[in-house]
Parts: C-alpha cells; structure tokens; sequence
C-alpha cells in the first residue's frame, strides 16, 4: 500500500478509532508471539531464531499498556516502535517459515503459524487507515524496491540510454565470469553474482570473509545474518539465488 504524499506529524491524542485498530494489531501479534512460544518448545531451532524479535515485540506491547494505563491513552511514540517491532518478528518468522523451518514443522504447526501470519498481515494492512502511524512505520524491502524505481523512473533520457548501455555491458562481464562452475568460483565470481543480484553492498564483507563457491552453496540464514545481511528481501533474494545455483550442479559436482 502506498504511503501518504504528504508527511503527517502524530495527533497528541488517538482518537477512539485509531485506538480500536490497533488494539486489534495488537490482538493479532499476541496470537503470533503464543504460537511461535507454543511451538518452540518442542523447536529449539525456531526459539533460537526469533527469540530476540518476540522479546522486542512482547516489551514494546507492554510498554504501550503500561504507558496507557497510567495517563489514559496510548502513547504515539511507544506504538510506532511497537508496531516496527512486531512488523519486523512478521518477516522473520515469514522467512523461517518459507525456508528451513518448513521442512521440521509438522504440518498442523505450519499452519498454525501460517494462519496466524495471515491474520497478522491483514492487521498490518488495516494500518493504513491511520496516516501519521502508516507515515511513520519502517517500510517493507518491497515498498524499498518500489521507491527505488520510481527514483530511477525519473532520470532523463541521456541517462537511462546510458544505464542500459552499462547494464548490457555488465550482463556480458557477469556472465563470462560466472562461466565456471560454481565449486570452483573464488571471491571474484562470488562478488560478480552478488552483482548480478544488485546487492553490491555485500560484496567486500564476502570478500573479507573469503566466501567462495563451495562455502556459498552451503550458506544458510544464520549465517546470512552473521555476514550481516537483517533486510529480509535481500535475504530471499540470496537464499533464492544459491537454490538456483544449486539446482544447475552436475550430480558428480554435489
């Protein structure tokens, strides 16, 4: 959903129907934060994992009500860092839940959280029905993504025609340099197809970790984070390219 043209600066006071959706949001994040405990203790892997994002979730909820309580009102600040936190437990137990997780999960737990996403996503979306909090919230990688093109879709003519230029000449680069196999790449490549994915900011902290194809095939989220990489999007989009690589190595290469 597209944010307001204009910035909106928060009301001292949230009016009763603000209030009413976000305390269903809340509802909602509380449904998600009990399944994914409920779950995890048969799943160390999964507590492990979102321990840290339930913990900032479930602080922030508390400090919203506990604010409430004592001046008879939700506080705007509190609920924006509330509403970031748990926005950012959503994409990581999304993640989780598209990549290793759903292969241990019993089905009747996947759909356990699944459901609970879902009804998560829907309260995250009824959020734009208030303009300062909607302003405020940290966009999605998507929403990034689209602010980034309409960026570029206002460059001029002179550029663009160059853009293109320089882009078919990296294509022919990347591609002759990713014609080894896999196995055998050294840094270079590795750097050239995190190019290839528009992630260059993630190359020289491959480099200095001295990740080359055989080490890239193996990496997993966990480690992904330890390199640094916590935007969710640029995650599925690595995670997604080595399922790729890996889906094009010879059998006597595996």
């Amino acid at each position: 959903l597209p944010r307001p043209a204009s910035f909106t600066l928060h009301p001292e006071i949230i009016s009763e129907e603000e209030s009413t959706h976000i305390n269903h949001f809340c509802r909602a994040a509380g449904t998600l934060i009990h399944s994914i405990r409920e779950i995890a203790q048969a799943f160390q892997d999964l507590e492990q994992e979102l321990a840290h994002a339930v913990n900032a979730s479930s602080k922030s909820m508390d400090k919203v009500y506990a604010k409430s309580k004592s001046t008879e009102g939700l506080n705007c600040n509190l609920v924006v860092e509330m509403v970031n936190n748990v926005k950012a437990l959503h994409n990581e137990t999304e993640l989780l839940l598209a990549g290793k997780m759903a292969l241990q999960l019993d089905p009747p737990q996947k759909e356990q959280l699944q459901t609970a996403l879902t009804d998560m996503d829907f309260h995250i979306r009824k959020l734009a029905d208030i303009p300062w909090l909607w302003q405020l919230m940290e966009p999605s990688d998507e929403e990034n993504q689209m602010l980034d093109y309409s960026k570029r879709s206002r460059s001029g003519k002179f550029r663009l025609v160059k853009f293109k230029k320089d882009k078919n000449n990296k294509n022919k680069e990347t591609s002759s340099s990713l014609g080894l196999p896999v196995h055998l790449w050294g840094t270079e490549e590795v750097a050239a197809w995190l190019e290839h994915l528009s992630l260059c900011e993630y190359k020289d902290i491959f480099i200095r970790h001295d990740v080359r194809g055989s080490e890239l095939l193996h990496l997993e989220r966990r480690d992904l984070k330890d390199l640094g990489v916590t935007k969710v999007g640029h995650m599925k989009r690595i995670l997604h390219g080595i399922k790729e690589l890996s889906k094009n190595i010879p059998v006597t290469e595996a």
